[in-house]
């Protein structure tokens, strides 16, 4: 089966469980120097103060399950001031420029990781891919030339029989949910993770309460701060938009008094559902009680 090991025992069970839990923090490393890197490529010093002089990096990812169960991302990058959006890039920050400064900053990544024969240091290697977004318009690429990269990485179905929708309660859990839910080779990885869970080496990691998405820890889809709105903004935005639907004008300003009333409604049981209750307290005494004088069973021992 594609993605699964040729050789089950020599398979490094645990050290891919280990990568997909430290792949959130290895992408925090990347976006850092992937800023030290944009500055030192502009002549500029090699330090976090002139990065944050100079220049901010957003971000929108996602992150996608390969067959053999890792996870790695996809990613839209923008450059903005150091304001963020809204304040224009440093004129010496091209696309052809940010597409050297990826592929450059990526070796360079690593961190370290605990691991039962001792620590050691993980990285992101040279698999790294980046280039320029199509469909520029003409004040720059489009809004949707993003939103369609990031949408064909969302729904691909690439994870299908590898993760599950839900935390993992126990370890039996997973072989319940296996069934059909999950290729042979995921079943073993989310075992590993519950195992590794259970040993105080791991226990920063938390992967018991990860094992369901193979160690990886997080959402699937994730922005930097500034990327673009928020939440809140879009939840304001919905609630404009059914107020005036309902030609209800949208209250202005951070203020909102909200005013309730309690009315007594009823007390107890309804004389149906008091019934069904009845009846159900009643089985409930002749199972633990005494036995009724008009209930007939043989006793103990006796011929039924």
């Amino acid at each position: 089966m594609v993605g699964s090991p040729l050789c089950g025992e020599c398979y490094d069970w645990a050290g891919l469980v280990v990568w997909n839990s430290s792949a959130g923090g290895l992408w925090w490393r990347y976006v850092k120097e992937l800023g030290r890197e944009l500055v030192r490529l502009g002549g500029l010093p090699v330090t976090d103060h002139a990065v944050r002089e100079a220049l901010r990096v957003s971000y929108a990812k996602v992150a996608e399950f390969q067959r053999r169960g890792v996870a790695h991302f996809h990613a839209v990058v923008r450059i903005d001031g150091p304001e963020g959006p809204g304040d224009p890039a440093p004129a010496w920050v091209t696309s052809a420029l940010l597409v050297e400064a990826a592929k450059a900053a990526g070796p360079r990544v690593s961190m370290p990781v605990v691991r039962l024969e001792g620590p050691a240091r993980i990285g992101l290697g040279v698999q790294l891919d980046a280039q320029e977004i199509g469909a520029v318009g003409a004040d720059g690429m489009t809004d949707a030339a993003a939103a369609s990269y990031l949408a064909k990485y969302i729904t691909k179905d690439d994870g299908r029989g590898l993760i599950l929708p839900r935390r993992l309660l126990s370890e039996a859990g997973i072989e319940h949910a296996a069934r059909g839910a999950l290729v042979p080779h995921a079943r073993a990885l989310m075992h590993t993770a519950w195992l590794l869970g259970g040993l105080e080496t791991y226990a920063p990691l938390r992967l018991r309460q990860w094992a369901h998405q193979l160690g990886f820890r997080g959402n699937v889809v994730t922005k930097s701060r500034m990327y673009s709105t928020t939440y809140g903004e879009l939840r304001r935005a919905r609630s404009e938009h059914r107020a005036r639907a309902n030609g209800i004008e949208p209250i202005e300003g951070e203020g909102l008094a909200r005013e309730s009333h309690w009315r007594f409604v009823a007390q107890g049981l309804s004389p149906d559902l008091r019934e069904i209750a009845d009846g159900l307290a009643e089985g409930t005494r002749m199972r633990k009680g005494p036995r009724p004088e008009w209930l007939d069973l043989p006793e103990a021992g006796d011929a039924a």
